[in-house]
């Protein structure tokens, strides 16, 4: 994992044959290491979890000769973690873990379990990094690095994506396991739709690090073309911590976990500089005083605004609905740094099963 960009970067220093065999379930017994206290203590239920997850699946898992410990070589402080199979010629696995709290004592339990699982397969699996995607844009592997279409490891799955969890480990322990049956999309349902025609009190407005007015909005403008659309202004004066945005939520979405959202937009521009507008989808799920975030997509980074444009489709997909979201919100959001004015006249969301 890359500190400063975000992205997974976990390393294969010198490819050697697998350290895992496949076999009956039955008769598989995983090689304890030698030297338990080779292992760090808060990493250790992260290793035994890859060893049962390896058993469960018949590969015999030697972490007999493994090392994991916090803290990385100089030379590679920019990374989260990184997996070595053959440390300083030894032949011996070696996972090394950064002590910057971002990495990992900030993290949730299944974030730091995608992080070891990642480095234990370079270290344990040998395996190296696999830079394929689907046509969902999801990476075809957990063992993905910053070429994954921009995917972020941490977030490759969650709590709330039990069947991304089982695939993603299913092909690091076997490369050549089928693609999942939720790749197949056969059936398109128009989930909700809003051309701000009619009443759009649903939608509500709100700017956040603006004391000075910067941000304006209106929830029946009026387009160069004469369609009435959400808009909001910027002036441009405020920096990147600061936004404003539209906010539609939908209350309990029946969509089935593995279903692709497709949420778009079509939007009208006016002399706008800057690339901080960008289309969100995010699902939520509800309990007491806690809101837990199950699924989140948005277009920022990857599609950049500027200039005077009209009838300009933006679409932002969560390819795999997660398996509980009592509250589906839809964001058109405005850094700003941004100048300019910027519609959204129409809104599509749709579910492909």
């Amino acid at each position: 994992m890359n500190i400063k960009t975000l992205q997974f970067l976990g390393i294969l220093v010198l490819p050697i044959l697998f350290l895992a065999s496949c076999g009956d379930d039955d008769d598989v017994t995983p090689t304890p290491p030698n030297n338990p206290d080779a292992i760090e203590a808060k990493y250790r239920e992260y290793v035994d979890r890859f060893v049962t997850e390896g058993v469960d699946r018949g590969f015999d898992v030697d972490i007999s000769e493994l090392t994991v410990v916090e803290g990385i070589a100089p030379q590679f402080q920019e990374f989260c973690g990184y997996g070595y199979s053959n440390y300083n010629s030894t032949g011996r696995p070696r996972v090394e873990i950064s002590d910057v709290a971002f990495c990992w004592d900030d993290r949730n339990d299944i974030e730091k379990e995608a992080l070891m699982f990642h480095e234990l397969g370079h270290a344990i699996l040998a395996r190296q990094h696999k830079e394929t995607t689907y046509s969902n844009t999801l990476p075809t592997s957990m063992m993905c690095s910053e070429a994954c279409a921009g995917a972020n490891l941490f977030f490759v799955y969650n709590t709330f994506t039990p069947g991304l969890r089982k695939y993603y480990i299913d092909e690091l322990f076997d490369p050549l396991v089928d693609p999942p049956s939720w790749l197949s999309k056969t059936d398109t349902t128009q989930f909700y739709t809003d051309d701000f025609e009619d009443d759009n009190s649903e939608w509500t407005f709100e700017a956040v690090g603006d004391d000075q007015g910067a941000f304006t909005a209106n929830r029946y403008d009026t387009t160069m073309t004469g369609d009435i659309a959400l808009s909001i202004t910027s002036d441009g004066s405020l920096g990147f911590e600061s936004f404003a945005y539209w906010l539609v939520e939908l209350d309990a979405p029946d969509i089935p976990e593995g279903a692709e959202l497709k949420v778009t937009a079509i939007m009208d521009l006016e002399q706008v500089t800057g690339d901080g507008l960008s289309l969100v989808a995010r699902t939520d799920v509800l309990g007491g005083d806690d809101l837990q975030i199950s699924g989140f997509e948005t277009t920022q980074g990857s599609i950049s605004f500027n200039g005077t444009e009209q009838d300009r489709q933006v679409s932002v997909i969560m390819p795999y609905f997660p398996n509980r979201a009592d509250k589906l919100s839809v964001f058109f959001l405005l850094g700003g740094e941004i100048n300019g004015k910027v519609y959204c006249k129409d809104i599509l969301v749709e579910v492909m099963e």
